[in-house]
């Protein structure tokens, strides 16, 4: 009996410490989280803003939160019908990292791209779904041409996709995937276009293109071209079938560096500033798209853009 409550104190004595070093391990990284963020959040006296120009002006402001209340305050007061109009595109989400942060705290208008069948994509779609300045788009994943002409795939792949449309598909294989993805994603309940991932070699087939169009027709989505390949006939033959349709103008991180991607984000404005509206793809896996969006965005609201979903531009 001795032997039996000394037994049960030592297993107790180990759960409180497992526990407690838990916490601390928990604490630890929660902190040196809060730390690495810190330099996304502008200084309480002066934040520095950059036109395009390349001049420097100063604008005073207290705190982050009273920056970007100023923000949608001056995009809510705007004219639609003199608006710059930007819709920012983030592609590839589906697999929950550190680069969500950003992505969480933005306010202003983006539009998320989710591909299908990933390991957080339900998750991510239950939880972006709430935010009001969220829309979601189906990320479906589409064979490339087996060259570097692909712009997001550089390379031939097909494997590592629970869904992919391949050149191989019938027509009933094509519904059944793009029905199986759709469903997986809450379907119509959240979902209000489909883009594609990659699919150089897809979009450029107007009968498989026809036919991811027409499925895009019975439920409702528009179709957002990602333009992956100059080849694609996507924007082309859903226009031709009566289904809203956009397509992508720039790609702002092919190359993973933050210069270049403001560089990017200066040809959006001239495109926004020359033809009233622009649509960017940018992609969350790259090492510095949302640190860089995060600190334009409420620059470019300042400066007379203003974001809207892709929805809002398709035709």
């Amino acid at each position: 009996m001795i032997g039996s409550k000394k037994l049960h104190f030592v297993l107790f004595l180990f759960f409180i410490t497992f526990t407690v070093i838990n916490l601390l391990f928990f604490l630890t990284k929660y902190i040196l989280l809060e730390k690495e963020t810190e330099q996304y959040f502008p200084k309480v006296e002066t934040v520095k803003n950059l036109p395009v120009d390349g001049s420097e002006t100063s604008l005073n402001t207290q705190d982050l939160d009273t920056k970007r209340d100023v923000a949608i305050r001056v995009q809510n007061k705007q004219d639609n019908n003199k608006l710059k109009q930007i819709a920012i595109v983030i592609d590839d989400l589906g697999i929950r990292t550190v680069r969500y942060y950003l992505l969480d705290l933005m306010e202003n208008k983006i539009n998320l791209a989710i591909m299908p069948g990933e390991e957080h994509s339900l998750d991510l779609v239950k939880y972006y779904k709430m935010k009001r300045n969220c829309e979601l788009l189906m990320h479906m994943p589409m064979e490339p041409f087996a060259t570097k002409e692909d712009k997001e795939s550089g390379h031939f792949k097909t494997i590592g996709y629970k869904y992919i449309l391949t050149s191989s598909d019938s027509k009933k294989d094509i519904r059944s995937k793009l029905d199986e993805s759709f469903d997986s994603l809450l379907g119509a309940a959240a979902i209000s276009g489909i883009n594609n991932h990659m699919g150089s070699y897809v979009t450029s087939s107007r009968n498989m293109v026809n036919e991811i169009v027409r499925w895009s027709k019975r439920n409702k989505l528009y179709v957002l071209d990602s333009l992956t390949s100059p080849s694609s006939v996507f924007y082309e033959q859903a226009r031709k079938s009566r289904v809203k349709a956009a397509y992508n103008q720039v790609y702002l991180d092919n190359i993973d560096d933050s210069d270049y991607i403001k560089k990017q984000l200066e040809h959006v404005q001239q495109l926004a500033d020359k033809e009233g509206q622009v649509i960017a793809i940018g992609h969350i896996n790259k090492n510095y798209t949302m640190e860089v969006l995060f600190e334009w965005m409420p620059l470019a609201v300042e400066q007379g853009y203003t974001f809207v979903f892709v929805s809002e531009l398709a035709q």
